[in-house]
């Protein structure tokens, strides 16, 4: 049997960030897909939802904090990872109210990313409050 891939979808408005973060995820076995902004994510997880986001918190249009709130419509569980180069923007109590699974802080490993991709994708979702 043919394992599939777990697929990761970023946003971030920094190209370069966008590319490091696909190029690190491929490379550790993820499909990734990127997206500039929070509208072209949304759009795409209502065709086909993720295994898990990454989410930028600090985007224009749409942040991230907007951009989590509005997948929680029609993906209550599916894990978001928020990161930002800022403080968490509001704690803990934001995120949750937002619906962010966990928070990363720029700039950060590449190997905490993994650590944290690898913890949120084991669990399971099941309905109830996440810690």
């Amino acid at each position: 049997m043919i394992q599939l891939q777990q697929r990761i979808y970023i946003a971030d408005d920094d190209p370069s960030v966008r590319e490091v973060l696909s190029t690190f995820l491929r490379h550790s076995g993820y499909r990734p897909e990127s997206f500039p902004g929070g509208k072209e994510l949304i759009d795409a997880c209502r065709r086909d939802a993720p295994d898990l986001v990454v989410l930028d918190i600090r985007m224009p249009q749409m942040d991230g904090f907007s951009v989590c709130t509005a997948l929680r419509l029609d993906h209550p569980h599916l894990p978001v990872l928020l990161i930002s180069s800022a403080d968490d923007l509001g704690g803990q109590t934001r995120r949750r109210a937002a619906g962010g699974t966990d928070f990363l802080k720029k700039p950060f490993s590449l190997t905490a990313l993994e650590e944290r991709i690898q913890a949120l994708l084991a669990q399971s979702w099941d309905g109830t409050e996440r810690p």
